[in-house]
């Protein structure tokens, strides 16, 4: 699946106006650098979770990185400004993208295997070098997703333990929040679309306690304030609040270009407390 969409904060550094309709691709108009609205900010999940043209997903048993249409396609993406997201990709699949491409790399909703050994974590090596390359990672809170031995129920805490990890590995400078989550029953969308979403393949053989809901963070009505409040109390100074509320995702996407061509010479606006990627995903 190659999909596309506007997230959080990235998505707050421009300020897209309603997109005119766009007449059927032609020849011509597949050469164009940007064939959507000037303003909007475009990601790719790429891949999601199960092979395809480009490369794997982290589903895979084998990982055999990206395809040579793969390599094309990140060239490609990189001249029409579309953010390159691998959350869901394989571990070799990301590190070939990561290298292959000529702009930084978003892990837009992810955290560290180090912590909690599933698929759909990321080892340091992967998290190195997104950072190395200016990317952004975005910590997730899905539900049962960034659990940690010390914090097995899946909550608040153990979602920012997974934070402080990646921060103090990559350098606080390259971490943002990406809680993917949603109103309603976010448990109950996992087991009815556990096949298509590939649950049991992120989840792996890891044992643990299910829960109803992630508390602290379940909704997006509660997850920034909850997050920034938890930053509060544990001394973080307003600069590294800032900068990883919304100032780490505007700074990647403005290396990659995906921000550049809208903005121009314009500030960047104020940012929202709003995540890096909001999706019904895992």
């Amino acid at each position: 699946m190659l999909g596309l969409g506007a997230v959080g904060p990235l998505a707050a550094c421009t300020t897209p106006a309603a997109a005119p309709p766009q007449p059927a691709p032609t020849a011509a108009s597949a050469r164009t650098p940007n064939p959507w609205h000037p303003n909007a900010f475009v990601e790719s999940v790429f891949p999601y979770s199960e092979a395809n043209a480009l490369g794997c997903g982290l589903r895979e048993a084998n990982d055999g990185g990206l395809t040579q249409f793969g390599r094309l396609a990140v060239r490609r993406m990189n001249k029409l400004g579309i953010a390159i997201d691998v959350s869901h990709s394989g571990d070799q699949t990301s590190l070939d993208t990561i290298e292959v491409s000529e702009q930084p790399i978003f892990i837009t909703h992810v955290g560290a295997r180090a912590l909690w050994n599933t698929k759909r974590m990321k080892p340091d090596h992967i998290l190195k070098a997104c950072a190395d390359k200016g990317g952004a990672i975005g910590i997730e809170a899905a539900p049962h997703t960034t659990l940690t031995q010390q914090h097995p129920h899946h909550n608040l805490e153990s979602f920012m333990q997974h934070f402080e990890y990646v921060a103090n590995l990559v350098g606080i400078d390259h971490v943002a929040f990406g809680p993917d989550t949603l109103f309603g029953d976010h448990v109950a969308l996992h087991h009815a679309f556990t096949r298509q979403l590939s649950i049991q393949a992120a989840h792996g053989s890891a044992d643990f306690e299910e829960v109803p809901f992630v508390d602290g963070i379940e909704s997006p009505a509660e997850a920034f304030p909850n997050i920034t409040r938890w930053l509060v109390k544990h001394n973080y100074s307003d600069a590294d609040i800032a900068q990883v509320l919304g100032e780490t995702s505007c700074a990647s996407s403005a290396k990659s270009g995906t921000a550049n061509a809208a903005l121009g010479d314009r500030p960047t606006p104020p940012l929202p407390p709003r995540s890096l990627s909001q999706g019904a995903g895992g």
